[in-house]
């Protein structure tokens, strides 16, 4: 696979990128890394949906809905330990073995899904749908399980890793934490615009929340307190992950910036790059889709179907 040059890197470090990926043609709707950074997979623009490995890069799949038929895939995630991965259209969400690349099952759903998250071993899913509900979904065997409400359009939602805490940022300003097992909701973050972003750390102590023209906020979920405050210039966050007191972050600008979230309530970040978009006439930005805390690297897939590698 050939490397793209298309890189600029600006802020703390100067360093270039380990390796840059062209995974689609023309950019992708959707994309998505698992969380040990050996998978990716996007929803191709023009040829639907693939599954790869990232080191060495390869091809391992193409996945659609329908056989015969590219399917536009809008929305994809892992399960936390790889072994499944779910994709999604508009009403249609499939879930898949990433090992063999065979489909699980195809499902219809309520609404549109605007996001959706992975429970352990891909029993379950959590969907954000447009109708205002976060959705548990039994994704293996069929059928909504519970339903919680915002009072907007659903645009992410997350899980912590033992799947009992789910989190939602929606259209009506609110970032929501609830409880699978107790089935009600446990904490409301009020922002002043939609939210975009509402990450769960692995542990469920921690949650990240972005709200359109607003700063990044870091919330312990101990005591309900915002304990960090992350600068960002315009636009919002778009993809986030924890690492012990880093947090990865990704946004509409394509700005990528680790930040020790340990360091007082206003941290600057400890690195910071750029990604630059090939064709300007197409993306004036690149937001940033999905990103991972490698063993050794940062990997990143940005909407111009591009996946990078830093050190």
């Amino acid at each position: 696979m050939a490397t793209v040059a298309s890189v600029v890197l600006t802020g703390c470090f100067t360093e270039k990128p380990l390796a840059t990926h062209e995974l689609t043609v023309q950019g992708a709707y959707a994309a998505a890394i698992s969380d040990d950074g050996k998978l990716a997979a996007v929803g191709s623009i023009v040829h639907g949906g693939s599954l790869w490995r990232t080191n060495p890069l390869d091809r391992l799949f193409n996945w659609n809905h329908r056989q015969g038929q590219q399917t536009n895939i809008e929305h994809i995630d892992f399960s936390p330990e790889g072994k499944f991965a779910a994709t999604a259209d508009d009403r249609t969400i499939s879930l898949w073995n990433t090992e063999t690349g065979e489909p699980i099952w195809l499902w219809n759903t309520p609404s549109d899904i605007n996001d959706l998250a992975l429970t352990n071993e891909g029993r379950l899913a959590i969907l954000g749908l447009d109708n205002y509900s976060v959705t548990l979904f039994d994704i293996q065997n069929g059928g909504i399980l519970r339903s919680f409400q915002h009072q907007g359009e659903v645009y992410d939602v997350s899980l912590d890793k033992s799947s009992q805490l789910a989190a939602s940022g929606s259209e009506d300003n609110t970032a929501k934490v609830w409880s699978l097992t107790r089935n009600k909701m446990l904490l409301n973050f009020v922002h002043k615009n939609p939210v975009r972003l509402a990450q769960l750390s692995e542990d469920g102590s921690l949650l990240f929340t972005s709200a359109e023209n607003e700063q990044g906020y870091v919330w312990d979920l101990n005591s309900s307190r915002k304990i960090a405050t992350l600068k960002i210039k315009r636009g919002y966050f778009t993809a986030a992950k924890f690492q012990n007191n880093l947090l990865l972050t990704g946004n509409t600008a394509g700005n990528v910036e680790i930040w020790d979230i340990s360091r007082g309530k206003n941290p600057q970040p400890k690195k910071r790059w750029t990604v630059q978009a090939r064709n300007p006439w197409v993306y004036k930005t690149l937001p940033i889709m999905d990103l991972a805390f490698g063993r050794s690297q940062t990997i990143l897939v940005t909407a111009n179907g591009l996946l990078y590698e830093f050190k």
